[in-house]
């Protein structure tokens, strides 16, 4: 209850940064007792807040009457001359009630007349009413956000099932014939290939690690690509791939700029992807033109 209640204290007073901001609000999406508890401190902070703008009008109004009275020997004189003045107004209407028939004052007049300001105490009750108002203004805002969030994560879900179904279980490594003295080189290589076939994706990684800077050749770079990809390391994936693009290698240009486009779908980059996409299809002798076509009307 006390990091529930922490945790709403700091999304109620924006002290979340982006990811934690939405990962409360999918929280809340899926725990109704902390909706509820979000309703009940949302409200108290309501009260709170009208209570301190009471407080607050009340010492401006205690300072601004603290100030008016203190008079100065000028002010003094102003309040002579209007008390002279007002003595003189109140003769000249005495005398016109005296000389003009006084008139009859509509009822509604009367009432209007009689009336008086309001007191902070006769509109409390207007002030209570807003605080329900504001609360269910504000649940629906959360109610808002919550479905944006889930309405995004559905397209994202559905992207990233366009990019795993397109690339499938990915490409398969054949052994490389070793020619000659075996070397480290030639074991940690072979038993990433096997290890990649055999989708045990971290062995095959660890492998290729233990590798020199000046061993990893393109055939272990792209191998290397296709482990990030299957661990869903999209970003690392791409880099790599986005390698063999730039510098148009013969073996591995074509499927690379797939999978660039795979990963760009995957990292949720749809207009990126689209991009990639397009430049396949424009040529027919692609080896994932067919699949591009349908990627495309899939992005649509």
């Amino acid at each position: 209850m006390k990091n529930s209640f922490d945790e709403i204290e700091k999304y109620l007073n924006n002290q979340m940064d982006f990811d934690e901001k939405r990962a409360f609000e999918i929280k809340l999406q899926q725990d109704v007792a902390l909706r509820d508890d979000l309703e009940v401190q949302q409200l108290e902070h309501d009260a709170m807040e009208l209570l301190i703008e009471k407080d607050l009008r009340a010492k401006m109004s205690s300072w601004s009457n603290s100030q008016t009275n203190k008079k100065s020997p000028l002010r003094i004189a102003y309040l002579k001359v209007g008390v002279a003045m007002a003595a003189i107004l109140v003769g000249i209407v005495f005398f016109s009630k005296m000389l003009i028939p006084s008139a009859t004052l509509p009822q509604d007049e009367i009432t209007q007349t009689n009336t008086s300001v309001p007191s902070v105490i006769d509109t409390m009750p207007i002030i209570v009413q807003d605080v329900p108002k504001k609360k269910a203004f504000q649940k629906q805002q959360t109610n808002d956000r919550l479905q944006k969030l889930q309405d995004l994560k559905l397209e994202n879900e559905r992207y990233m099932a366009i990019a795993e179904t397109a690339y499938g279980e990915g490409p398969l490594f054949k052994n490389t014939e070793i020619r000659g003295e075996i070397t480290d080189f030639d074991n940690y290589f072979q038993s990433a290939i096997v290890a990649y076939n055999a989708k045990k994706y971290s062995v095959a990684l660890e492998n290729i690690e233990k590798m020199s800077d000046n061993e990893l050749n393109r055939q272990v770079l792209f191998l290397k690509a296709n482990v990030l990809m299957q661990q869903k390391n999209y970003k690392s994936a791409l880099d790599l791939f986005s390698r063999f693009v730039e510098n148009k290698d013969i073996l591995f240009a074509e499927k690379s700029e797939f999978y660039i486009a795979l990963c760009n779908i995957a990292l949720n980059n749809i207009k990126g992807a689209k991009e990639n996409i397009r430049k396949i299809t424009e040529n027919s002798e692609h080896i994932f033109y067919s699949e591009a076509i349908e990627i495309q009307k899939q992005l649509k």
